[in-house]
């Protein structure tokens, strides 16, 4: 069985420590998970308006950060809720 794990519940948690992650209470639970052995994949739900009315998650410094720190030790899975996906896939895939 494959387990992915949503991280949209520590989005803002994250966002705001986005230049400090290791001091978040947030980023560390997530690095254990990481560490248990236990998860497939970290799933990251980035939504914008129009399709998402009223929602703005996971600015892409934010995916390049935890990308920089934990993307050799689990694969992301990245779910695009936009209109437009392809100016951020550009962005995403620089890193």
């Amino acid at each position: 069985m494959a387990i992915s794990l949503s991280i949209l519940g520590y989005e803002s948690k994250l966002s705001r420590m986005l230049n400090n992650l290791e001091g978040s209470r947030a980023f560390s639970e997530i690095v254990r998970m990481v560490k248990s052995g236990m998860l497939h994949s970290l799933h990251i739900d980035v939504m914008r308006p129009n399709l998402i009315p009223g929602r703005t998650r996971f600015q892409t410094d934010l995916i390049k950060e935890l990308y920089e720190r934990l993307g050799g030790e689990i694969p992301f899975r990245i779910h695009l809720m936009m209109k437009e996906p392809l100016r951020l896939l550009g962005e995403i895939n620089r890193f």
